[in-house]
This record gives C-alpha cells, sequence and structure tokens, in this order.
C-alpha cells in the first residue's frame, strides 16, 4: 500500500483545499481531510513510504556498522576487545532519545538527519549480537583449517565468520526495521522530524493533535498503520527465525 495507495486517488499529498477542511472519510476522501483540506489517504501512504525508507536505511546501516564492529571486536580479541566493548557501553549508558534529539537539533530536521541520529545509537545491539556469535565460532574447526591455509584476518571474518551468522543478522534486521520506523515517529511527533509540506507517519500523528477532540481519525489512520507495520516486521522476523534457525525447526 505504501507503494500503490498514492496512485489509488487524484489527490497529491501536498495539495489544500480550503472549502474541503477537517472532513470525515467519505466516498471522495477514504480517510477523510485535514485541517488544510489535504486527502489523507495519500497522505498517510506517502507518509509510510518516508518512515519505510527512514526504518530500512536505518537498518542497512546499522547492519554495515555493527556487523564490521562486532566481528573486529570478537576476532582480536583481548585489549582490542575490551577498548570497543567499553565504547559500546558508553553508548548503552547514554539515552538514545536523548542523542537523537541533540543529533537532529545540530543538525537540522529531514530524512538525512533523521537515519544518521538513529544510525548513531542502533548499530551497538547489532554489533554486541554478532560479537557474541563470532565469539562461538573463532575457534571452530573450520577457521583453524581456513588459517592454516593462509587465509588471513580479513578474509577469516569477510568469508569464513559473518556469513555463518548471517541467518542471525537478517533476523535481527526485521526487528531493527519496526523499532527504527518507531523511533522516528516518536521524533517527529516531538515536532523533530519531516519538514513540510512532506510527512511522515510521526509528523502525522504530530500534526492531529491539534483537532484530536473533534477529528480523531486524522491521528487513528496513520496511528494504525504505524502498528500495522510494526506488527508485520515482527511476525515476518519471528518466521525467518524459525526458518533460519535449525533449533527451532519442527
Amino acid at each position: 500500500m505504501a507503494i500503490a495507495g498514492p496512485y489509488m486517488v487524484k489527490y497529491n499529498y501536498h495539495a489544500q483545499d480550503l472549502y474541503h477542511t477537517n472532513l470525515w472519510p467519505n466516498a471522495q476522501h477514504w480517510f477523510g481531510t485535514d485541517a488544510l483540506g489535504r486527502d489523507l489517504w495519500v497522505r498517510v501512504w506517502d507518509g509510510a513510504r518516508v518512515s519505510l525508507f527512514i526504518g530500512i536505511s536505518a537498518a542497512l546501516l546499522d547492519l554495515l556498522v555493527g556487523v564490521l564492529y562486532g566481528g573486529i571486536a570478537a576476532f582480536f580479541g583481548g585489549k582490542v576487545d575490551d577498548v570497543m566493548m567499553r565504547i559500546i557501553e558508553i553508548m548503552v549508558g547514554i539515552p538514545s532519545l536523548i542523542l537523537n534529539v541533540l543529533m537532529i537539533v545540530y543538525m537540522g530536521a529531514g530524512v538525512g538527519s533523521i537515519v544518521i541520529a538513529l544510525v548513531i545509537t542502533g548499530w551497538v545491539n547489532m554489533a554486541r549480537l554478532v560479537r557474541g556469535q563470532i565469539l562461538q565460532l573463532r575457534d571452530q574447526e573450520f577457521v583453524l583449517a581456513a588459517r592454516t591455509l593462509g587465509a588471513g584476518n580479513w578474509r577469516l571474518i569477510l568469508r569464513h565468520l559473518i556469513p555463518n551468522v548471517f541467518g542471525i543478522i537478517i533476523v535481527q534486521i526485521t526487528f531493527t526495521i519496526p523499532s527504527a520506523v518507531f523511533s522516528e515517529a516518536v521524533l517527529s511527533f516531538l515536532g523533530l522530524g519531516i519538514k513540510v509540506p512532506q510527512a511522515s507517519l510521526g509528523s502525522l500523528t504530530f500534526e492531529a493533535l491539534d483537532g484530536l477532540r473533534y477529528n480523531f481519525y486524522q491521528l487513528a489512520f496513520p496511528a494504525v498503520v504505524i502498528s500495522l507495520i510494526m506488527f508485520a516486521f515482527n511476525i515476518f522476523g519471528d518466521g525467518l527465525r524459525d526458518a533460519l534457525d535449525p533449533k527451532l525447526r519442527k
């Protein structure tokens, strides 16, 4: 629906019609209109595009940073692992929402700044997960055999260790995306999100607050879509975990 939804009606997401403001859902406007007469059907699904783009982009960057960081820490061990894990502990000790807000205030509101702000704190869980898995694999026989055949450290990490934890990484990504979507919604709800006239699901809920008493549908539709996105990705992640983990197969 995020792909096809905006094309199912004739309206534009930023086109205003001050003669048809705050209309409840009807045959012409399936989700109604907002305080400026903009069609909510288009704005909700266009906002879902933006929220999903932010969530997927943040998850992929978390994957890149977290996998490399965790893999290097686990593989080299010793003082390298100690220093890198102390950095992670410092990052965990800082409230992510406060750090996200500070970064967006510094960089300015926008899609790019939100993605960067989410990645700054989001890669930590991926790094800890990958580190724990590689610690279990680095002394396995196939790693020792590859080292005996002359494989260097980076080849061992990139060609032998990381591919063997890729199933767990994919599952983690499916849980990271809804978390990023929800974080974007929280930031936009606080007024630190997407610049107008562009909209995300979070900014739509923020805009709906003023007329919540009389036009609660303006908040209900984007809130339901956020919930469905999070539910869908979590169910998808559970399915992937069951499919990729031999211990859970029946």
